[in-house]
């Protein structure tokens, strides 16, 4: 993940792999994961914890965004928590 987030390295990838990149970010090793899904931060397999600290480590100063289309019924609640979501891990990392 540090190679492929590296903020001074700018890439122009191919489909497959973006493909691949995002499955080896999404399906950690012994993951049993094998379905591509859009989950709320706290769900599913992926360490945010990780993420968020790796991001920190390499100097990201970018943005960050999530998408909210698993649910249509709860698009404004699930769009309300990732954001606190990624402002509690910016806080964690960022402002220190």
């Amino acid at each position: 993940m540090k190679i492929a987030l590296d903020p001074h390295m700018h890439r122009h990838l191919s489909l497959p792999q973006i493909c691949r990149l995002t499955k080896e970010l999404g399906y950690p090793p012994g993951s049993m994961g094998r379905v591509h899904q859009h989950l709320d931060i706290g769900q599913g397999e992926i360490d945010w914890d990780v993420f968020f600290k790796t991001l920190h480590e390499i100097g990201f100063d970018g943005v960050l965004s999530s998408c909210v289309f698993g649910w249509v019924e709860r698009a404004e609640d699930s769009s309300r928590f990732m954001r606190q979501e990624i402002h509690r891990y910016v806080d964690k990392y960022w402002d220190q």
